[in-house]
């Protein structure tokens, strides 16, 4: 008997088995329903980032339209310039975003939860509080329907259990395996190795044609990361039916067997991952937040109550940028007074807030090198780098941020401080985003995304099924 007839063999016993039939049928219904939630909401996020870049351009526009011709002349002017050259430096004109990629239909809630839009601003972004977009509920927000990837990661291993755990004892309990083994004539191994296959093959093939539709609905998909991403969810899915299969082998009924799949799927899905976040929260702890705060507030106070050394100081620095003769006013007032304590603040609170991400990028690292305890957790941080939303992408845009917000500060406090304004001829010269810090995101090369860590789980649970297949022989 040949392979194409054992496998015949197994597919209709297979499609007769009513159980399966819906097991199936629920995976594909549910995997399909999310990728099409998925795909029609990255649509709607590229939408949402075109239509921002739409906005930008007129509000640019406006700004060219409004802005004098010429710097200012006199007292009047000036203090009407400096006015006007604030409220462009801390408004609409300063937008960030992080690039998405090709594969965002792996990361659309991250992309929605991390600050990923970061608008730039003269004063500083540690302190304003304003909420510059639509009003939400910040708890349903965090913990709305999952991601693509999460359903993957939830059903793919219950639909991969359900089919092959208990595969051997449901046989003996029916009082069929004997026949089965008296008319096998090639090998019991490979009559099992043929149904772990067909099962295998259709697990992955339901969640391969969902992810397809997903990405199928993104105008901005990259199909090589689609191929990566169909790579990784095939050994995904060959984890989960190696581990049915090795726990359909044991001396148990099927029902223990199915008890100790659904153990597993708890333990690798929630337990494991837990634990490896709390190993790496250990080795390198987050700084506390009430301790930022804290520093905030006291760096703040500490700028008002030296208001006016720290205005003398800058002046001292940039002689160049003192306001000309009977330009400014006899007592220096708001914006100019308060600039200086800005530029203070960003010195010394930003060492403080980029440990946040440091720290966040050294618990994703010890979180990827254990990933191999926990397939469900390697999944999702192949998903998250394949989306362009891994701890280390999102840590280097953020220090693009600053660096750009460096260069927007650069352009704007000399011309706010010497009382002259922004003219239409300045606006030529403003500081765009995309032209130099969005370049740096992706100039580290990026780790290539194989999925090793799901090779490594996949090869150990393999072994154990091949050191278990002797049971095959038990009536």
């Amino acid at each position: 008997m040949n392979a194409a007839r054992i496998m015949g063999a197994e597919w209709r016993r297979f499609a007769a088995h009513p159980v399966y039939r819906w097991i199936v049928l629920a995976l594909g219904l549910l995997l399909l329903a999310s990728a099409i939630w998925t795909g029609h909401g990255v649509r709607g996020y590229r939408a949402e980032v075109t239509a921002l870049q739409a906005q930008w351009s007129v509000s640019y526009e406006k700004a060219v339209t409004a802005a004098a011709k010429h710097p200012a002349a006199n007292r009047a002017e000036g203090a009407k310039a400096a006015l006007v050259a604030h409220a462009l430096g801390r408004g609409e004109l300063a937008p960030t975003r992080l690039p998405a990629t090709g594969a965002l239909v792996l990361g659309l809630q991250q992309y929605q939860i991390l600050p990923t839009a970061v608008r730039g601003t003269v004063e500083s972004r540690y302190t304003d509080g304003r909420v510059t977009g639509p009003l939400t509920n910040p708890w349903l927000s965090r913990t709305g329907l999952p991601g693509f990837p999460a359903i993957i990661v939830l059903l793919v291993p219950l639909a991969a259990l359900a089919l092959t755990a208990g595969v051997v004892q449901e046989d003996r309990e029916q009082g069929i395996w004997r026949l089965v083994c008296a008319q096998c004539n090639v090998g019991l191994g490979r009559v099992f190795a043929m149904a772990l296959a067909l099962r295998w093959a259709v697990v992955f093939g339901v969640a391969a044609l969902c992810s397809a539709c997903a990405f199928a609905l993104d105008a901005g998909a990259a199909w090589v990361l689609f191929a990566q991403w169909l790579f990784a969810l095939g050994v995904f899915t060959a984890f989960w039916v190696l581990a049915g299969g090795a726990l359909s082998l044991l001396p148990i009924s099927s029902g223990a067997a199915l008890i100790g799949a659904l153990g597993l799927w708890l333990t690798l899905t929630f337990a494991v991952p837990a634990a490896l976040a709390w190993k790496a929260e250990r080795e390198t702890p987050m700084p506390s937040r009430l301790a930022a705060i804290v520093e905030l507030r006291a760096v703040q106070q500490d700028a008002e109550e030296r208001e006016a050394e720290l205005l003398r100081a800058w002046y001292a620095r940039h002689p160049g940028d003192q306001p000309g003769m009977g330009m400014a006013p006899s007592q220096p007032t708001w914006p100019v007074t308060f600039m200086p304590r800005f530029d203070e603040l960003e010195r010394r609170m930003r060492p403080l807030m980029r440990e946040f991400e440091r720290a966040r990028v050294a618990q994703s690292v010890h979180a990827e090198k254990d990933a191999w305890l926990s397939p469900p957790l390697a999944l999702m941080l192949l998903a998250d780098r394949l989306a362009g939303i891994d701890a280390q992408r999102h840590a280097r845009y953020m220090e693009a941020v600053d660096q750009f917000e460096d260069r927007w500060r650069g352009f704007f406090m000399p011309r706010i401080m010497a009382y002259r304004g922004a003219t239409a001829i300045d606006l030529a010269d403003l500081p765009v985003f995309e032209q130099r810090e969005a370049a740096q995101i992706d100039q580290v090369a990026p780790q290539k995304a194989m999925p090793w860590q799901l090779l490594l789980s996949c090869a150990v649970v393999a072994i154990l099924a091949i050191l278990g297949r002797s049971a095959l022989v038990r009536p």
